[in-house]
């Protein structure tokens, strides 16, 4: 019989149509330490707990809007009706304002509900996300509202009349800031990423173009992909393309500048952020993430 005394809470926020189906992400804090809600952009509230691996719905309640009250109160509601108000000690999120505003927040009308403070963890993603777009913006000054990064078009336009296999790779570079040791425990951690089944999509690509960086790909087994999309809300572009035009930076016309700051960008990718990426989905191994991305 499934108990929920000593579960893991986790509580939802998802986007999508206001009418979705529920579903969820798996929890690793250990039984009895509190609950954990999570909500990011809503519409539809996804609500349930853990017990070592097994799993509960507690509800989904559908919202009338996207504002951090509306979110809070569907929250709230479904602790009470599940006697689970005191359960609930981790709220994690990600950055928008419905979630994280100081007056108008979820996060501030839950504490305020609870009558107490809980433990604020937003999403680590978020959090390194602007750790390189900082980095991106003061090696290459490319500071824009616009939704897309017009340095990154250079490629796409470029794309079809490059020579693919006639690129240039950045170990002479890494080679006189690292060790050969450095170099090679890089390597590896790189390449043991790749047999991650899981790791899928922009973060393959990702990986795949830290070993072409290094100059590990002498086989040619890594095919550098084509252009896709370029905004600022696809999270690992500004990486992906750093890698990409420097790769390509003898068939396209770069200042000085950028080839310096795409340089340096790429540097700080392989040598400091790529590893504290990968891992930063780890809830459990965070400060110790943030503090060897900090040391580094």
């Amino acid at each position: 019989m499934f108990s929920i005394e000593d579960c893991i809470i986790q509580l939802a926020f998802t986007p999508g149509s206001r009418s979705s189906a529920l579903s969820t992400t798996n929890c690793e804090e250990k039984k009895g330490e509190g609950g954990r809600v999570h909500f990011t952009n809503p519409y539809v509230n996804k609500t349930s707990v853990y017990k070592g691996n097994k799993e509960k719905l507690l509800g989904v309640p559908k919202l009338e809007n996207s504002s951090g009250k509306e979110q809070a109160m569907a929250v709230w509601n479904v602790l009470k009706d599940w006697g689970l108000e005191d359960k609930a000690q981790i709220l994690c999120s990600d950055s928008t304002s419905s979630n994280k505003g100081r007056i108008n927040g979820a996060i501030t009308f839950l504490e305020l509900y609870a009558d107490r403070e809980m433990t604020y963890f937003p999403c680590r993603y978020h959090i390194y996300e602007l750790v390189l777009r900082s980095v991106f913006e003061y090696e290459l000054n490319e500071v824009t509202s616009s939704p897309d990064v017009a340095f990154f078009k250079k490629i796409r336009e470029k794309w079809n009349n490059l020579e693919k296999e006639n690129y240039m790779d950045g170990y002479k570079y890494l080679n006189a800031i690292c060790s050969e040791s450095e170099i090679l425990r890089n390597v590896n951690y790189l390449s043991n990423a790749l047999k991650n089944k899981n790791l899928k999509n922009d973060y393959q690509e990702l990986v795949e173009l830290c070993i072409v960086f290094i100059g590990r790909n002498s086989d040619s087994t890594i095919k550098i992909r084509p252009p896709g999309a370029l905004h600022h809300a696809r999270w690992m572009a500004k990486a992906i393309y750093s890698f990409k035009i420097f790769l390509f930076s003898q068939q396209l016309s770069l200042k000085m500048s950028e080839l310096n700051g795409l340089k340096n960008s790429c540097l700080f990718l392989v040598t400091v952020y790529v590893k504290s990426w990968l891992e930063s989905s780890s809830a459990i191994g965070a400060p110790l993430n943030d503090l060897m991305l900090l040391k580094s």
